[in-house]
């Protein structure tokens, strides 16, 4: 009885803490949450809300092995994740685990020994108020999606479709940005461009842009007539004067350490790194002891931090480098956390070698941004000049053409040095514009003058740390959940990633049209407010009933007009017949996800005689035209269609090539490469090559996968032969074999 037990969340956590703590301790894991509310009913209700909680097989065992340690314990520290969710699971491991024993609750920021000791010597009570806050946001997620999933289904005529408190505001946020795409008509713009040489040879070359502000207004924000841009492109290209030249020093500040959604923004941005992968990527760092706890919105380290980095810098002989105090950042106001920002348990450590190649690559991030936010500032000498044409335009009202050049020098790199490029601003104009010293009333004659033709582009379609971002910045849920929404927007299907960024799908688009404006959780305001009001609860400033109780209140009045609705129409299905076939006639093109995005396929693909194998790419949810094939001539023509020709196209693989013919989706034969030439799929000569077409005379013929876009291959497997797809594994779709060809031709 006189071993204690300490209980953490994850059993990777376990033997690290295991050899700080030594004998007479026992370290085990919760695994998470012990409890939840069952998945097969609503579990809460009015009027105190308290959930109905339920122990699943799993955690059965993982509480039966608890209760056996925690009898042979003098003591319990609970010392789950330093979180709202830690804080919820101590609670309920105190509730099942603790009953007739003491247990403390301890948190620590960073698995080390220091910080270990340091947290056992300060335990501290379950905070009930972060364990209601958390509850909170269960029971009011439990109730808008409980309630609304299975409404919004019975509406669209679509079952097993759901609706949440924040995984549809964000896909309000995908679908809204789509629709402002849609409605977006392009401006051609114009506008002039000097492109000068230095007359230092030190220096490099320098460029002015016309300034066009005098001439455009709120309603008119840009020059729309060529023939102005090209009147004062004329007239500069003659010589401008200088008008006016200043120089200031300029300071720049590094950024803050990571939080939580800025690490998951750089992330993306820097390596490519899914919100996910990121996150369980920072879990298994900081449960190796590498790094600090990653759940976390505060943007200041702790001075211990501070501290450490300061000595580092020392040890490296840059005093110069340390500022007079240290930097600190001000917090968003809705920040809940009270631990520090992301950073190095051990800032000598720069490479962790952990084995995981997007591990060290995510720590090293860690570590230069959490060096280069306690440096000094970067300062740069700005130069900017306002020039003017020799003479007035007429185009103009009869006076000159402003132009305006600006261009700075870095003069102390400051925490750009330990940054390495990493959050530097990307395409800074006036970093590559080494403007010269200018004299005011000389006259430069610039070595080219051209006009700029430009047009306004859409709004961008949100990435991942677009998204991110947005999220944050309107307050939508917690950066710790960001993962989770963007997996199930995508699980589901309501949104699709082409290319790095989010469309939504047409269900998607069908949800938010049936819930926006007949829910009031759809609305980006009264979501951030349900957000404080959560944060209330865990200050002790509102009540956990009242809180809950209204919100619950207002849902079911909106679910009863909802009922009522009859303007909302059911969804005809994202593979629904939808335009006519332009080729075949009788068919129907349909919308289909394929590997790469969406595409439209004709219905008649399967059909006995004469199959219609018409595709076309997606153009924002409708048919877009088939892009026509680069030209290139070939001495092969195509064996199967008698009317194309093979054309030679590079493979996935570099340096491979395979054969196709030109009128592709029309005629989908393929044949691969054998050192220049067509060959033939799967017949080899004697010393092992590929027969080339020519040779061999076959054909082989390939069809079109109904299911992705792809092509079907025949194959020969344990039960004979079948047709399967070429982007197999990620589309399984198969045919029988009849007669040497899918069943369906």
């Amino acid at each position: 009885m006189n071993r204690k037990l300490l209980i953490v969340e994850s059993p990777n956590k376990c033997a690290k803490i295991q050899s700080y703590l030594g004998e007479g301790w026992t370290v085990a894991a919760s695994s998470g949450h012990i409890r939840d509310m069952p998945v097969d009913e609503i579990g809460v209700e009015g009027p105190d809300y308290w959930p109905k909680y339920v122990t699943g097989d799993r955690s059965g065992k993982t509480i039966a092995r608890l209760k056996s340690l925690a009898a042979g314990a003098s003591e319990i520290y609970l010392a789950t994740d330093p979180d709202r969710e830690g804080e919820a699971i101590a609670w309920h491991l105190e509730q099942v685990i603790g009953k007739g024993k003491p247990c403390k609750r301890v948190t620590f920021n960073e698995i080390t020994q220091s910080a270990i000791r340091k947290a056992l010597a300060a335990p501290r009570s379950v905070d009930k108020r972060l364990f209601l806050a958390q509850q909170g946001r269960r029971v009011l997620d439990r109730l808008y999606g409980y309630k609304v999933s299975p409404a919004l289904g019975n509406k669209l005529g679509r079952r097993g479709l759901s609706a949440g408190r924040v995984q549809s505001v964000a896909l309000r946020l995908i679908v809204e940005r789509e629709e402002a795409i849609r409605r977006f008509t392009k401006t051609l713009h114009y506008g002039v461009r000097l492109d000068f040489a230095s007359a230092h040879s030190e220096l490099c070359d320098w460029h002015a842009r016309w300034d066009s502000s005098p001439l455009v207004s709120e309603e008119q924000p840009y020059i729309t007539d060529r023939s102005i841009a090209e009147a004062v492109c004329a007239v500069a290209a003659n010589g401008i004067v200088v008008k006016d030249y200043g120089e200031k020093e300029q300071a720049r500040k590094a950024p803050p350490p990571f939080t939580t959604s800025t690490l998951q923004q750089a992330a993306s941005n820097k390596l490519k790194m899914s919100v996910d992968a990121t996150m369980k990527a920072a879990q298994a760092l900081f449960e190796a002891g590498l790094i600090t706890y990653h759940r976390t919105d505060s943007p200041n380290l702790s001075e211990d931090g501070i501290a450490a980095i300061w000595d580092y810098l020392r040890s490296k002989g840059m005093d110069d480098y340390i500022p007079e105090k240290a930097n600190t950042w001000k917090a968003k106001g809705d920040a809940q956390e009270a631990h520090e920002a992301i950073r190095p348990t051990d800032i000598d450590c720069f490479a962790p070698h952990t084995g995981n190649t997007a591990h060290d690559a995510l720590y090293k991030m860690i570590w230069r941004r959490a060096v280069a936010s306690q440096m000094r500032l970067a300062r740069y000498i700005v130069r900017s000049a306002q020039l003017q044409t020799l003479n007035p335009l007429a185009e103009l009202n009869h006076q000159t053409a402003l132009f305006s050049a600006s261009g700075k020098r870095l003069i102390f790199d400051g925490w750009l040095k330990a940054a390495q490029g990493d959050f530097t601003d990307e395409g800074d104009e006036e970093e590559n514009n080494p403007l010269p010293v200018l004299s005011p009333g000389t006259t430069h004659v610039p070595e080219q003058a051209k006009v700029l033709e430009q047009e306004t582009k859409p709004p961008a379609r949100y990435s991942e740390p677009g998204l991110v971002k947005a999220l944050e910045r309107e307050g939508i849920g917690r950066p710790s959940t960001y993962a989770a929404i963007i997996t199930i927007l995508q699980k589901r299907e309501y949104v699709q990633m082409v290319k790095r960024f989010f469309e939504p799908t047409p269900l998607g688009e069908a949800i938010v049209g049936g819930l926006r404006g007949r829910f009031h959780f759809l609305e980006v305001a009264y979501t951030k407010e349900m957000e404080d009001q959560l944060d209330r609860i865990a200050e002790g400033k509102a009540d956990y009933k009242t809180v809950v109780g209204h919100y619950d209140g207002e849902l079911d009045g909106q679910l009863a007009t909802f009922a009522g609705d009859n303007s909302i129409s059911a969804f005809a299905g994202a593979d629904e017949e939808t335009h006519p076939c332009p080729n075949c006639g009788d068919g129907r093109l349909r919308r289909i996800k394929g590997k790469n995005g969406y595409f439209w396929g004709c219905s008649n693909y399967k059909r006995e005689s004469e199959p219609c194998l018409t595709t076309l790419p997606d153009n924002k949810g409708k048919p877009g035209e088939k892009k026509a094939a680069a030209p290139q001539s070939s001495d092969y023509p195509c064996p199967s269609c008698d009317s194309g020709f093979l054309q030679r196209r590079p493979g996935r693989k570099k340096g491979s090539y395979w054969w196709g013919c030109n009128c592709y989706p029309q005629c989908s034969y393929t044949a691969p490469d054998n050192n220049g030439l067509p060959g033939v799929w799967g017949e080899k000569k004697a010393e092992g090559k590929v027969q080339s077409q020519a040779e061999s005379g076959g054909v082989e013929q390939t069809y079109t996968c109904g299911a992705c876009g792809g092509q079907l291959r025949q194959r020969r497997g344990s039960k004979g032969v079948f047709w399967g797809c070429s982007n197999y594994p990620d589309c399984k779709h198969t045919e029988q074999d009849k007669n040497g060809k899918p069943q369906f031709a």
